[in-house]
C-alpha cells in the first residue's frame, strides 16, 4: 500500500537524520497524523522547493578568529509556510562582520534566483564588530575590578543590541553594552535581579566617574 511505502521511506530518512544529529538532537521525532487528500504541488515544483531547501545554507558559516568560540556569522532557515498555493521560507542572518552578512543574504538570493523564486531583504540591525582595544573596555574592567575585587566577564553575544544601531550613526564610537543579570528575557517569566542591579548602579556611578577624569 502507496501509505506503509510512504512511512517505511520516511522511516529510513528519518533514521539517517538521527545519526547525523545524534549528539545535538537526540529527541528528534516524526508523528503522523491522518488527514484527508489535498491538492498537491505539481512534480516540478516541489522539485525545485526541494532543491531550493537543500542550497540554502543555515547554521553557523564563520567564527570570530579573534574570540575563541564566538559565532561571527551564522543563518537559520527556521520557516516555512504554505498559503493559498505560496511557499515562503524565512531566514534570520546575523553577522558581527558587514561583508560577511551580506555574503551570505547574496548567497541566499542567488539560490532563490536559481529556483525561480521572489525574494524580499528585510533589513533590522546592522552588524556591530567587537574590539577589544577600546579604552572604554579597558577602563570598564578596570573600574569593575576596583570596586568588586574580581575581573568582569567579557561576552560576545551573537544577536542584536541597540549599540549596533547607535554604531551605525556614529561612525567610529567606543560602546560596550552592560547591565544587571535579568533572567528569561523577552518571556513572561521574566526577572531581574535587585543584588546585581544595586552593583550595576555602582558601577555606572564609578565608570563615569573614571572616564571624566
Amino acid at each position: 500500500e502507496a501509505r506503509e511505502v510512504l512511512r517505511e521511506a520516511t522511516e529510513r530518512e528519518l533514521g539517517s537524520v538521527r545519526d547525523q544529529h545524534a549528539r545535538s538532537d537526540d529527541a528528534l521525532a516524526l508523528t503522523y497524523v491522518a488527514t484527508e487528500a489535498r491538492a498537491a504541488a505539481a512534480e516540478s515544483t516541489a522539485s525545485r522547493a526541494l532543491d531550493l531547501l537543500a542550497t540554502i545554507p543555515s547554521g553557523v558559516v564563520a567564527m570570530n578568529p579573534d574570540l575563541p568560540g564566538t559565532v561571527e556569522t551564522s543563518t537559520s532557515l527556521n520557516v516555512a509556510t504554505t498559503r493559498e498555493g505560496v511557499l515562503t521560507l524565512a531566514s534570520m542572518t546575523r553577522s558581527a562582520n558587514a561583508p560577511g552578512l551580506e555574503g551570505v543574504v547574496s548567497g541566499i538570493e542567488a539560490a532563490a534566483r536559481l529556483a525561480e523564486a521572489e525574494v524580499e531583504v528585510l533589513r533590522s540591525y546592522p552588524p556591530w564588530r567587537p574590539d577589544l582595544d577600546f579604552r572604554l573596555l579597558h577602563v570598564a574592567r578596570a573600574t569593575f575590578e576596583r570596586l568588586f575585587g574580581t575581573a568582569p566577564g567579557l561576552e560576545v553575544v551573537h544577536g542584536g543590541l541597540e549599540c549596533a544601531v547607535i554604531g551605525g550613526k556614529l561612525p567610529g564610537v567606543e560602546m560596550i553594552s552592560l547591565g544587571p543579570e535579568i533572567v528569561d528575557p523577552h518571556a513572561p517569566g521574566e526577572r531581574l535581579s535587585i543584588p546585581a542591579t544595586q552593583r550595576f548602579y555602582r558601577l555606572l556611578g564609578a565608570l563615569l566617574d573614571d572616564l571624566s577624569r
